[in-house]
């Protein structure tokens, strides 16, 4: 059995931004179908009940995890794996990560529906 570590799990998210494609490899690894439904699912509900929040907040896809494993991906940008295992009180996610998010998206701002086609 493989352990996936932090540096298996931002190939995977990277994988994710990068329309199904291994930029490290360039080997397609999913199908287009896939991401969409992943990074849908991801938007959605990947942040368990602080999801909605999260999406008005951030407008990005991710996903915790309660070992403090955070995702997050911009679609075409960049992808981010961040881990620290102190979770918030609120959510089931990393709270150095949501603090490291808050600031990234402060400093670079992005929503997904920021786009001449939605505004």
């Amino acid at each position: 059995m493989t352990k996936v570590t932090t540096e298996i799990q931002s190939i995977m998210s990277a994988c994710l931004a990068n329309r199904g494609i291994n930029p490290l490899t360039g080997e397609s690894v999913l199908p287009i179908r896939s991401v969409k439904r992943a990074l849908s699912l991801m938007f959605t509900c990947g942040m368990y009940d602080y999801s909605g929040r999260f999406a008005f907040k951030y407008g990005v896809p991710a996903k915790s995890g309660v070992s403090g494993v955070t995702d997050v991906v911009i679609p075409g940008v960049l992808s981010m794996t961040i881990y620290s295992p102190w979770l918030s009180t609120h959510s089931s996610s990393s709270l150095l990560g949501l603090q490291f998010i808050d600031g990234f998206i402060k400093k670079f701002p992005y929503h997904v529906f920021d786009s001449k086609e939605f505004l």
